[in-house]
C-alpha cells in the first residue's frame, strides 16, 4: 500500500496538472480515501479471520458426521451469520437481520408485457413489481440482464369488478319526457308544420291602363291599343314589387277565326316570355315593345301563358293582340263558283281603312283578285214573296200579275216557274222584259190531268231585267184551281269593289261584310305546248295524237280549236274522254281554200277529262299543209285549284291584358319544417327557429344597396325581413305587422338564411292561426296577404290556459347506485305556466322510482324539496333533491316530477317529466383510488380484476366497484432498490450468500451447489473433509480504483484493485471429529 501511494504521489507531482487549483482538487480527496483505505484494509483482516473461523467449524463437523454436507455447511454459515448479527466492525457488510437475505433475489429479470418476473437463483420464477417509478425505469432498463433486487415480500387480495363507476359515480343525461309543455317559457307543447302554398291561379292585379301611372307612355311608346292594362299578380306592384318575383300569367281561352293573321305586342318591367301550345314565341326585356306575327290556321281555342320577372322596384305586364288580316294558303279549299271563279270567306274591317288584298297561284304566278260586298261575283237566288202567283176557278179566265224586278235591277239568269192546269187547254204563262218590249218566256201545262209542273228554265239568253206571270183557261168548270207562279229567281253577280291581278288595295269600311273570289272567271286556261298538233302533206291522210290530260287533273271547260284545210274534204276532229268512251267534240274545215278555222267551243257539257285530235284528207295532192290543233284549253276552276290569298289590314283588338288574365305564383322562398309550440300564455313571447331559402331571382338585402334609387316606395324598400300575422278562428286579421326579424346577411339565389324568429303572441286567449310570413318593407308581403302568395309557415295556436307547466334545464343523474345510499341531484326548473310557485302553496320538486323491466311502482313519494321563496311565471329555480336508491339491486327508473302538495303533481298537467335509467348493481362494494401499475389495477392492498367493464377509463381516480372478493391471493416481490449482478464483481450487493458462498466436500459427498468443474462438486479422493467459506464486500471508492486502473498510474497499471473477498479453508480428517 504504501508503494502504491508513492506511486500516487509522483504522479500527481510530475503531472501537468500538478498546480495549487490540481492539489486542492484533486489530491486532498485522495488523501481522505487513503486514510479511509488504511481503516478498509485493517476490516478485511477481521472479515479473514471470520471466514477461516466459518470454515475450520463446517469441516470439523464434515469430519465427525460424514456426508453431512448440509449439517458442516449450516455450522460455518452460522459463523458469518453470527458475525454480522453482532455487527462487529471488522465486518465491512455492517449489521443485517437474519433473514435479510431472504428479501433479496438473485437472477435474470423478464418483461412480458407490462410484469415482470426474476428467474430468481434459489426460488424460479418470481413475479415482481417496483416500488416506485425510478425503480420501474431501472427495471426497464435492465430487462434481459441479470440482476440483484433488493426489496420484500407482500401478497395482495384480488377482487373481481363486474361494474365499475366513479366515485361519486358516474352520470347520465336526464330525458325530458312526456306532457305538452313546450321548450321556451310561456309555451306549452310542440307542433311539426312544413310550408303551406296556394298554388293559384288567381285573378290577375291590373295596375295601370297604357299611358297611365308609373310606366306613362316611357317603357311602350306607340302601342296600339290605349285599353291594355299593366298587370301583375298583385296590387300595387306599379310602385315596388318583390326583387326577383316570378309570376306565371295566363290570358282567357278565346278562339281564332279561321285562317285569320294575328300580331302580339308585349312589353314588361322588367323580363317576359310568352309561351303557345309549350312553345316559346316571344321574350323580352327593359324598355321597348316585341311583337310577334303569328297565322294560327283553321279555327282553333288559344291560351297564351306568360312568365314575367321583376329585377327591381316597379313592375308589370303590358300585352294586346291584333287581328291584321287574313291569309288562305294553297292547301286552303275555297268555295267554288259557277262561273269558275273561287270563293273566300267573308270578313269585316273594324274602321275605315285602306286594305290589301294579293293573291298567288300554286306556282306562285299573280292570280287575277276580285273584292266584292254581300254576294257580289256569284248568282244570287231572290224570292218574289208571291208577288207572281196567279189563281183562278171560272171559265174562260185571262189574268196577268204585276211586273216584278229583283232588287238593284240586276239581269235575271233563272227563273223557277211552278204551277197547275186542270185540263190540257189551261195555260201558264212567264214574260219577260229586255229592254225594249215583253218576250215569252216560258208557257206551261200540266203533263196529265190535275198535275203540277215545277222546273227552272234558263232565260239569260233574253236579257230581261223584269218578269210577269199570266193564266189562262178555257171550255171548262174548275173543279180545283189552276194557278201560275215564279216564287224564286236567280239573278246574275253584281258588280265587284275592287278587281286586280295579284294584288288590289281599296279602302274598306266598318260593319260591311267583304269576300275575295280568285279565277279568270273562266276556269283556268292551260297551254296543251304542242302536244294535240297535228299535220300532213300527203294524199289520203288519217293521223292522230297521242291523248292529253290537264296537269293536276280537272274538267276541260272549252277548247281553243285551230286548223287548216287545203280543201273542203279536209277535216280536223276533236275527241274527249268523258271516263267510258271517246265522244266527238268538234269536226272542222275551212270556210274557203286554204285559210285557217280559229274557234272556242264550249265542252263543258260533255264532262272530259282528256282530249285528242284527228287529221284526214282525200282526193287530192296537198300544195301546203294542212293541219288541226288544240293549243289551249279552259279547264273548270275547282277548290282544289290552290290559290295563296292574304288580306293584310290594320286590325282590331281580339285580346288584351286585363283583369280576365290570372296569374299563379311562382314560388320565391321555401321553408323547412318548424316547430310550434301548441299553446302560449296570452302575450307571451316565444322564438321559432325557421330556415328559409331564397328561390326568386334576386337578392334578399340585408343592408342597403348603393345604387337602390330613393324614390321606389321608400328609401328602405330594399329591406327583407321576416315576420308574422295572426288570424282569429272566423278568419279575421288580429295582427298583421309582427315583430320584425332581419337576416343575418344578404341570402343569393339559391341561399339559405337560419333565423330565431321571435313571435308575440295575442293579448286575449282564444284560438288564432299564426301566418309566418317574409317582407320586403315598403313593398310586399311574400304570402298570400298582398296577392303574392309565396309560402307560409301556418299553425293553430292556443292563447291562454296554462296554469302548470314546467320545462328542465338539462340535468343528470347517476348511472349507478349503491343500495340505499342517498344522492343529491340539482335540477332546474322553469315556470312556463301562469301560476305563481310560492313556499305557501308547497311547490316542490320530488321522484318515483319504478321496476324497469315491469313498470312497477318500487317508491311512489320520493323526498321532497320546496320553494324557499316565489317563483313567478318565466322565472327558474335550481332543486337540490336528495334521491335514496333502492334498498335491493336491480334496473330502475327514476322520475322527477313537480307536484303543488296536497294538489296535484304536474305530470297530470300534461307537464314533462325527468327520467333516467339508474342501475343498482349487485355484489360486493370495493371503493377508493383505482391505481395502475403498468401491470394490475389496485385498490388499496386490493388487485382489481375485470369481468367486463373498461378499469382504463376510471385509473387515477376514486371509483365504485361491484363484483366478488374471490378470496385469492397473490404473492409477489416488491423492488425497492435493483442492479445488474455480477458475483466477482466489486460492485455486489451481497456480502454472504449461505448456500452459494459456504461449500464442503468429503469423501462421501460432493457439494451440490459448487459449479460445474470445482473440486468441491465432487467426493474428495484424500479422505480429508473440506470446507471453503467466501465473504464479498463492496469495495469503497469504486470509481476512483477503476480510474486508476486505467490512468496510467505505473502501480496499478493492468493489475486489479485491491482484492475484493475473502476465503476461508479447512480440512479435516474425516472421522476425526475436532482434529
Amino acid at each position: 500500500m504504501r508503494k502504491r501511494f508513492l506511486h500516487l504521489s509522483g504522479f500527481l507531482r510530475h503531472s501537468r496538472a500538478s498546480s495549487p487549483v490540481v492539489t486542492a482538487v484533486i489530491l486532498l480527496p485522495l488523501l481522505m480515501a487513503v486514510a479511509w483505505g488504511f481503516a478498509w484494509f485493517g476490516h478485511m483482516a477481521d472479515a479473514k479471520n471470520v471466514v477461516e473461523e466459518a470454515a475450520r467449524s463446517g469441516a470439523r463437523w464434515l469430519a465427525s458426521h460424514p456426508g453431512d454436507i448440509e449439517g458442516a455447511k449450516s455450522r460455518a454459515a452460522d459463523v458469518v451469520l453470527a458475525a454480522l448479527n453482532q455487527g462487529k466492525s471488522f465486518i465491512p457488510g455492517g449489521a443485517i437481520s437474519q433473514d435479510s437475505l431472504n428479501n433479496v433475489l438473485v437472477g435474470r429479470l423478464i418483461k412480458t408485457g407490462n410484469g415482470y418476473v426474476i428467474n430468481d437463483r434459489t426460488r424460479g420464477p418470481v413475479k415482481v413489481k417496483p416500488a416506485s417509478p425510478g425503480v420501474k425505469s431501472q427495471m426497464d432498463a435492465l430487462a434481459g440482464k441479470v440482476v440483484v433486487a433488493d426489496g420484500d415480500w407482500a401478497e395482495a387480495n384480488v377482487f373481481l369488478a363486474k361494474v365499475a363507476t366513479t366515485d361519486p359515480p358516474e352520470t347520465q343525461a336526464m330525458q325530458q319526457v312526456g306532457g305538452i309543455s313546450g321548450s321556451q317559457s310561456g309555451t306549452q307543447g310542440s307542433q311539426t308544420v312544413n310550408q303551406t302554398r296556394r298554388p293559384g291561379p288567381f285573378p290577375a292585379a291590373v295596375l295601370a291602363k297604357y299611358g297611365q301611372g308609373i310606366w306613362g307612355t316611357g317603357w311602350a311608346q306607340g302601342w296600339p291599343d290605349p285599353n291594355a292594362w299593366w298587370i301583375w299578380g298583385q296590387p300595387g306592384a306599379g310602385e315596388c314589387a318583390l326583387n326577383g318575383q316570378e309570376v306565371t300569367l295566363t290570358s282567357p281561352v278565346w278562339w281564332t277565326a279561321g285562317y285569320d293573321k294575328y300580331r302580339l305586342y308585349a312589353v314588361a318591367d322588367d323580363w317576359f316570355n310568352v309561351r303557345v301550345d309549350s312553345t316559346d314565341v316571344l321574350q323580352g326585356s327593359g324598355q321597348g315593345v316585341k311583337t310577334w306575327d303569328w297565322e294560327p290556321g283553321p279555327r282553333r281555342p288559344v291560351q297564351f301563358v306568360v312568365t314575367a320577372r321583376n329585377d327591381y322596384g316597379p313592375t308589370g305586364f303590358l300585352c294586346t293582340v291584333k287581328q291584321t288580316g287574313w291569309h288562305w294558303p294553297v292547301s286552303y279549299p275555297p268555295q267554288s263558283l259557277s262561273n269558275g271563279l273561287v270563293k273566300y270567306p267573308e270578313w269585316t274591317v273594324p274602321y275605315a281603312q285602306w286594305v290589301t288584298v294579293t293573291a298567288k297561284d300554286r306556282y306562285g304566278r299573280a292570280a287575277p283578285v276580285y273584292v266584292g260586298t254581300g254576294n257580289a261575283g256569284s248568282p244570287q237566288n231572290i224570292s218574289t214573296s208571291n208577288a207572281l202567283r196567279l189563281q183562278v176557278s171560272s171559265h174562260r179566265a185571262d189574268v196577268w200579275s204585276n211586273p216584278w224586278s229583283p232588287p238593284g235591277g240586276r239581269k235575271i239568269k233563272r227563273i223557277y216557274v211552278k204551277g197547275k192546269s186542270e185540263r190540257n187547254y189551261d195555260y201558264g204563262y212567264v214574260y219577260g222584259w229586255n229592254g225594249s218590249s215583253w218576250v215569252l218566256l216560258a208557257q206551261r201545262c200540266s203533263p196529265g190531268y190535275n198535275q203540277e209542273y215545277d222546273e227552272w228554265i234558263d232565260v239569260s239568253s233574253y236579257n230581261v231585267t223584269r218578269i210577269k206571270t199570266r193564266l189562262t183557261t178555257d171550255r171548262s168548270v174548275l173543279y180545283s184551281p189552276t194557278y201560275v207562279d215564279v216564287p224564286v229567281v236567280e239573278t246574275e253577280a253584281s258588280g265587284w269593289v275592287a278587281t286586280g291581278n295579284g294584288t288590289v288595295q281599296f279602302y274598306a269600311y266598318p260593319n260591311t261584310k267583304y269576300f275575295v273570289c280568285v279565277g279568270t272567271g273562266n276556269g283556268d286556261t292551260q297551254s296543251t305546248g304542242g302536244a294535240l298538233r297535228v299535220q300532213v302533206s300527203s294524199h289520203r291522210a288519217d293521223v292522230w295524237s297521242n291523248p292529253w290530260s290537264p296537269p293536276g287533273g280537272g274538267k276541260i271547260k272549252r277548247i281553243h280549236v285551230k286548223g287548216k284545210s287545203e280543201r273542203n274534204y279536209d277535216y280536223g276532229y276533236v275527241y274527249g274522254w268523258n271516263g267510258s268512251s271517246w265522244v266527238l267534240l268538234a269536226q272542222r274545215c275551212s270556210p274557203g281554200y286554204n285559210q285557217e278555222y280559229d274557234e272556242w267551243i264550249d265542252v263543258s257539257s260533255y264532262n272530259v277529262t282528256r282530249i285528242k285530235t284527228r287529221l284526214t284528207t282525200d282526193r287530192s295532192v296537198l300544195y301546203s299543209p294542212t293541219y288541226v290543233d288544240v293549243p289551249v284549253v279552259e279547264v273548270e276552276a275547282q277548290s282544289g285549284q290552290g290559290y295563296d290569298v292574304t288580306v293584310n289590314l290594320d286590325g282590331g283588338v281580339v285580346l288584351h291584358s286585363d283583369s280576365s288574365w290570372t296569374y299563379t305564383p311562382v314560388d320565391g322562398v321555401a321553408y323547412g319544417a318548424a316547430t310550434l309550440p301548441q299553446r302560449v300564455v296570452p302575450g307571451g313571447e316565444f322564438t321559432v327557429k325557421i330556415s328559409a331559402t331564397n328561390l326568386a331571382r334576386k337578392e334578399w338585402f340585408a343592408s342597403r344597396p348603393s345604387w337602390w334609387p330613393g324614390n321606389w316606395n321608400s328609401p328602405d324598400s330594399w329591406r327583407t325581413n321576416f315576420s308574422y300575422h295572426w288570424y282569429d278562428d272566423k278568419g279575421n286579421l288580429v295582427v298583421q305587422d309582427g315583430l320584425r326579424t332581419g337576416l343575418p346577411q344578404t341570402v343569393q339565389p339559391g341561399g339559405s338564411a337560419n333565423l330565431d324568429l321571435k313571435v308575440k303572441a295575442p293579448p286575449q286567449p282564444g284560438k288564432y292561426r299564426l301566418v309566418v310570413d317574409g317582407v320586403q318593407e315598403y313593398c310586399a308581403w311574400f304570402g298570400p296577404l298582398q296577392g303574392v302568395n309565396w309560402p307560409t309557415l301556418e299553425a293553430w295556436i292556443d292563447v291562454g290556459g296554462i296554469d302548470y307547466a314546467v320545462s328542465y334545464n338539462p340535468a343528470w343523474a347517476p348511472k349507478y347506485m349503491e343500495a340505499g345510499k342517498t344522492y343529491n341531484l340539482q335540477i332546474t326548473a322553469r315556470n312556463d305556466g301562469g301560476l305563481t310557485w310560492t313556499p305557501q302553496g308547497r311547490f316542490g320538486l320530488s321522484y318515483h322510482w319504478y321496476d324497469k323491466n315491469t313498470g312497477r311502482v318500487v317508491v311512489w313519494d320520493g323526498s321532497r324539496d320546496y320553494v324557499d321563496y316565489a317563483v313567478a311565471p318565466g322565472q327558474s329555480y335550481t332543486f337540490n333533491l336528495p334521491v335514496k336508491a333502492p334498498s335491493k339491486p336491480g334496473t330502475y327508473t327514476l322520475e322527477i316530477d313537480m307536484v303543488q302538495e296536497g294538489v296535484t303533481w304536474f305530470k297530470d298537467k300534461g307537464c314533462p317529466v325527468l327520467r333516467a335509467d339508474v342501475e343498482v348493481p349487485q355484489g360486493d362494494v370495493l371503493k377508493g383510488p383505482l391505481t395502475f401499475d403498468g401491470e394490475d389495477y389496485w385498490v388499496g392492498n386490493t388487485i382489481v380484476r375485470s369481468a367486463g367493464p373498461d378499469l382504463s377509463r376510471f385509473a387515477g381516480m376514486n371509483a365504485v366497484l361491484w363484483g366478488q372478493n374471490t378470496g385469492q391471493v397473490e404473492r409477489f416481490f416488491r423492488v425497492k432498490s435493483i442492479q445488474e449482478y455480477a458475483p466477482d464483481d466489486w460492485s455486489a450487493l451481497v456480502t454472504f450468500d449461505p448456500d452459494k458462498d459456504v461449500l464442503c466436500n468429503d469423501p462421501n459427498r460432493g457439494d451440490p451447489q459448487a459449479q460445474a468443474g470445482d473440486p468441491v462438486s465432487k467426493p474428495r479422493t484424500d479422505n480429508f473433509a473440506y470446507c471453503r467459506v467466501t465473504y464479498h464486500y463492496p469495495v469503497p471508492l469504486q470509481g476512483l480504483w477503476k480510474m486508476l486502473s486505467h490512468t496510467g498510474v505505473p502501480a496499478w497499471r493492468g493489475e486489479e484493485p485491491p482484492s475484493r473477498r475473502v476465503v476461508g479453508e479447512a480440512y479435516f480428517v474425516s472421522g476425526e471429529a475436532g482434529k
